[in-house]
């Protein structure tokens, strides 16, 4: 009976220790993940890591890479504001897109994505503001590299503000950068698929005019190679890939790219739809094919939707 009582008592005090030790690593703060270690790449902010890699190979000096950890820094906390004041109503309106578009409403659809749009000018335009500072941090041939890597690493960039970054390294004439300015300044903002607004052009009516009215012939060209770029990769838009697809995907569009430099139009599309179907193929899973194959047919959809509604106009000139 004593050894009962005993080992009843010696049971009790384990579990009183047991309870307290817990209760003090309840309290005690969380270590910060160090720099390096698994814990801290996921805390990261994904922000910062694409314009990271985005930045990739520049060569910095130590004064550009404090510059633009300021920029970086001063982002942020823009984001954060917004977020903190329009999260919930971006949440909600998501929310009631799906619902629509499961429901099959073109009306609703309609009026939520132009809703949507407007919500989101705002992030955008901090977007597209980042992306100029850097941009003006640099020199020389880091300028072309950024965009280049910009075009392809930064998602999701609006159409019209990847124009605006390839026509800041094209090395305008005032008159030109005033021009294409105001020509951007038309281009209806009414979500894809849909009759752009009263007074305003499609995206490519306008590119069509900056490469035909304001560039020179080889600002042209360059211009034209330049959006190529951001386009080769815009089919994997919204997949998340590792470090290793990305950069088998980077050789493959660089490899398609290069050999699409003298090709004319017909034979550019059939490279880059060979390096595609490759990527497809030998790079993603089968889980990213199936995630690619509901967004192309989501994106089909929304184009069939808008091609009943909008008026008839005529093909776009080549070279959009």
């Amino acid at each position: 009976m004593r050894t009962a009582r005993i080992l009843a008592a010696t049971l009790l005090g384990v579990a009183s220790l047991a309870a307290t030790a817990l209760a003090q690593e309840r309290e005690r703060p969380r270590e910060r993940p160090r720099e390096g270690r698994p814990e801290a790449r996921r805390a990261g902010d994904p922000t910062r890591q694409m314009y990271q890699r985005a930045l990739q190979g520049l060569d910095l000096k130590a004064e550009q890479r404090t510059q633009i950890n300021q920029k970086l820094q001063t982002h942020q906390q823009a984001r954060t504001n917004w977020q903190r004041e329009h999260g919930a109503e971006l949440t909600s309106l998501n929310a009631e897109l799906r619902a629509a578009r499961e429901k099959g409403d073109r009306n609703a659809l309609r009026e939520l994505s132009a809703k949507r749009a407007k919500l989101m000018k705002e992030p955008q335009d901090l977007q597209e503001k980042l992306n100029l500072e850097i941009l003006a941090l640099l020199e020389g041939e880091q300028k072309e590299r950024f965009v280049r890597q910009a075009l392809q690493r930064i998602r999701p960039m609006p159409q019209v503000a990847r124009v605006r970054l390839v026509l800041a390294v094209l090395n305008l004439k005032k008159a030109q950068t005033e021009s294409a300015g105001k020509t951007l300044a038309r281009v209806s903002e009414t979500p894809r698929g849909q009759a752009p607004a009263e007074g305003r052009v499609p995206l490519q009516t306008a590119l069509q005019e900056i490469r035909t009215k304001i560039l020179t012939p080889d600002q042209a060209k360059k211009f034209d190679e330049l959006l190529r770029v951001g386009r080769a990769r815009d089919f994997l838009a919204g997949v998340e890939l590792t470090a290793e697809q990305e950069k088998a995907a980077d050789e493959i569009m660089a490899a398609a790219m290069k050999k699409a430099a003298d090709a004319d139009r017909d034979e550019r599309r059939t490279i880059y739809r060979e390096a595609m179907q490759k990527i497809r193929d030998e790079v993603l899973t089968e889980e990213q094919r199936q995630q690619l194959q509901r967004r192309r047919q989501e994106r089909g959809r929304a184009a069939r939707e808008g091609a009943r509604e909008r008026p008839r106009e005529r093909p776009a000139a080549e070279g959009d």
